[in-house]
């Protein structure tokens, strides 16, 4: 009889634990569920708020800096968010309104900043990648590839990066049927890089002129290399321009001031 009422017990208590979780686990759907609902829906809201300029702008600056998963309501969301938490944080622990605005100032320009330097990174690859990428393009294309297929082979065999990727969305607007000229244009906006540009051009205008688009790229090649080369050299003539600041701030004085302690305590010792 016991063992009968302990076996009873624990199945109850099993059934109770059971019960216990379920009803936390349908808390926790129901929560998450709501959450995303309000974050859809208040994202909604601030999209309304947004022009179509100021949208465009905000995803053209995105797209340029490699943040292709956030769009243009998500980044003002974020920026206005840790904005309103800076500010908050700031003033409850100090109490002093400019030190609130000067947190508000600070965070505003760190995060234009911070794009700023994702942008230049972004152009920083797709200055060093082109023109490996246009050798493998040209070898491609004078093997009897059409371009197509040789941007799609030449993508097999670079390294990931801002390149890779502008070419894959390239890829896929075609794919997606998108016309030519039309894709490449998209493609050149969303880079936002000079030597890009020219390309995409001449493979646009090879295109509607039944020219040859393997010299054409292989010309691009060589002056791309002879840009990489004479900008080289423009960084090393400035480089000793640029050491003359921190020897005569740091290294000179140092200099002085060491000799002239040994010529003061050798004319005390001769004194």
């Amino acid at each position: 009889m016991l063992d009968a009422l302990s076996a009873i017990l624990k199945i109850k208590w099993v059934i109770d634990c059971l019960v216990f979780v379920s009803v936390w686990l349908f808390f926790i759907l129901f929560i998450n569920a709501y959450n995303r609902f309000a974050y859809v829906t208040f994202r909604q809201s601030i999209a309304k708020q947004l022009s179509w300029s100021t949208r465009e702008k905000i995803s053209l600056r995105l797209n340029r800096s490699g943040l292709y998963h956030l769009e243009a309501v998500d980044w003002v969301i974020l920026r206005e968010g840790l904005t309103i938490a800076a500010a908050g944080i700031l003033y409850a622990s100090t109490q002093q309104w400019l030190i609130m605005l000067i947190g508000i100032v600070v965070i505003r320009l760190w995060l234009f900043l911070f794009v700023n330097s994702k942008i230049k990174n972004q152009l920083h690859q797709i200055s060093n990648d082109l023109p490996y990428f246009i050798d493998l393009l040209c070898m491609t294309l004078t093997s009897g590839m059409n371009l197509q297929t040789g941007i799609q082979t030449s993508l097999q065999h670079i390294q990931l990066g801002a390149l890779k990727l502008a070419w894959q969305q390239y890829v896929f607007d075609i794919r997606s049927g998108i016309a030519y000229d039309v894709a490449m244009r998209n493609m050149m906006m969303n880079t936002g890089h000079n030597e890009m540009r020219k390309v995409c051009v001449s493979l646009i205008q090879a295109q509607q002129r039944g020219m040859s688009v393997a010299g054409i790229l292989s010309e691009h090649a060589r002056q791309l290399r002879a840009s990489h080369l004479l900008a080289a050299e423009k960084k090393a003539l400035q480089a000793p321009v640029r050491m003359l600041f921190p020897l005569v701030v740091c290294f000179f004085p140092c200099t002085f001031l060491v000799l002239g302690f040994a010529i003061w305590v050798s004319a005390g010792l001769g004194a």
